[in-house]
C-alpha cells in the first residue's frame, strides 16, 4: 500500500522546513505517510494538482492561499484558508 501523502504547496517551496517537522511527527506517532513540497507555478490549479496528486491534505503558502479559498468546493473557515483537504474527491478549505 501506498504511503499516504501530505503536502506544501507554494512558489518558492525549496526553503521550507516544513516537510522535516511533519514528517518527524509523523514517524512519531508512527503513521505511514509522508509530507513533501510541492512547487505550484499556477494557483489556479490548485485544486486539480491536489484531487489529482489525491493528497491526504496540505498546507498552503503565499501567493497561492487565496487561490485554494477561490477554488474550494466548501469553505469551512476563513481562518483556515492555509489547509486544504480532501474529502470524497472535494477539497475544503
Amino acid at each position: 500500500m501506498k504511503k499516504k501523502q501530505f503536502v506544501i504547496f507554494g512558489n518558492p517551496v525549496s526553503h521550507s522546513k516544513s516537510p522535516q517537522m511533519h514528517n518527524a511527527g509523523l514517524k512519531y506517532i508512527n503513521f505511514d505517510g509522508e509530507y513533501i513540497k510541492h512547487q505550484l507555478i499556477d494557483g489556479n490549479t490548485i485544486k486539480e494538482v491536489f484531487l489529482q496528486n489525491n493528497y491526504g491534505g496540505a498546507n498552503i503558502t503565499v501567493p497561492h492561499k487565496e487561490y485554494a479559498y477561490e477554488n474550494a468546493d466548501e469553505v469551512r473557515s476563513e481562518e483556515h484558508t492555509s489547509e486544504l483537504q480532501s474529502l470524497r474527491g472535494k477539497s475544503y478549505a
